[in-house]
């Protein structure tokens, strides 16, 4: 069996795990490596009445952006020929231990202002990158197409609100939202019952990105993540870096062991504003191939926060 089949194969024995895995809050945000049978045609979104609160949580942290998107559909694929995927951020060395900096991050988010706006709904907008790979029926990889999906979300205390989403710049989709997340259960309080468990980086990594897709993250709920993340010892520090959309971070890096995922040895990034604290980007680093024909590393998926803040309606943004 070539490369290829094998990694069609090994999506194709891919299974959604129990709700309760606080991992998959991560995967759940990028639909990446996603094998299509058929026409590459994007499916549409569920009705919303059908979501549960992980598939309405899946796709309010996949990313949003009112900038260009770009799209590239691939021809099909020689036996030779390698995916083309987003190259991994570089980094410039900064002094300090990860543990040091992102305590010095935690007190720079604690002193900043409230978040901008006002109003009874969290607004959110993202961006996500994916990749995604046509099979055909003797499971061979036929083709490849790279996707951008931008989205925003309105959402208030009891649930209801809007998602609006966007595939490669295409026809915008909208979805109310009747009900089934609950919004802001996330309070410095909560989370340091969480850090009481005493749970891995990785988990604190998705549940960092987890906190900043299904509400406004304010300055104090800011600090609680960054305080127990620097007690972790199991993060590096990558560096200074610039990230998708043109703005300076500092990365932290962890290893995530991902028995589902196409690419072993992965490594989860988060880039937090250097100023401020706030999270930037999330990044899913695949540092071997696991036998697709990708070069590594390279970044497997990603979503970019770009706005967060309260509105007084569906209609308007901070």
């Amino acid at each position: 069996m070539g490369r290829s089949s094998r990694a069609v194969a090994r999506m194709a024995a891919q299974r959604i795990p129990d709700e309760a895995v606080l991992s998959l809050v991560r995967r759940d945000q990028v639909p990446r490596w996603t094998a299509i049978e058929g026409p590459e045609e994007p499916a549409r979104p569920e009705p919303m009445s059908r979501w549960t609160r992980r598939r309405v949580l899946a796709v309010i942290g996949a990313g949003i952006a009112a900038a260009v998107v770009v799209s590239v559909a691939l021809p099909a694929l020689a036996p030779d020929q390698v995916l083309p995927t987003a190259a991994a951020l570089t980094y410039r060395p900064v002094e300090g231990t990860s543990s040091g900096v992102l305590a010095d991050l935690a007190t720079k988010a604690a002193a900043q202002p409230a978040p901008p706006g006002s109003g009874p709904y969290h607004y959110l907008r993202t961006r996500s990158w994916s990749l995604g790979l046509t099979g055909t029926s003797d499971a061979d990889i036929s083709g490849a197409r790279i996707a951008v999906y931008d989205r925003e979300l309105w959402l208030q205390a009891n649930g209801t609100g809007r998602l609006q989403t966007t595939q490669d710049g295409g026809p915008v989709h909208r979805e109310e939202i009747t009900g089934g997340l609950e919004l802001g259960r996330h309070t410095p309080e909560t989370l340091r019952t969480a850090q009481e468990t005493n749970p891995p980086a990785a988990q604190w990594f998705d549940l960092i990105a987890e906190v900043w897709s299904s509400q406004v993250v304010t300055p104090q709920t800011q600090n609680a993540l960054l305080t127990t993340l620097a007690t972790r010892p199991d993060v590096t520090i990558e560096g200074e870096t610039t990230d998708r959309m043109g703005r300076k971070g500092i990365a932290f890096s962890t290893p995530n062991d991902n028995a589902r995922s196409a690419t072993p040895n992965e490594r989860l990034v988060l880039v937090f504003d250097p100023t401020t604290g706030a999270l930037l980007d999330q990044e899913t680093v695949a540092t071997e191939s696991g036998g697709l024909p990708i070069n590594t590393p390279t970044s497997t998926g990603y979503t970019v926060w770009l706005v967060s803040g309260f509105t007084p309606n569906t209609d308007t943004t901070p």
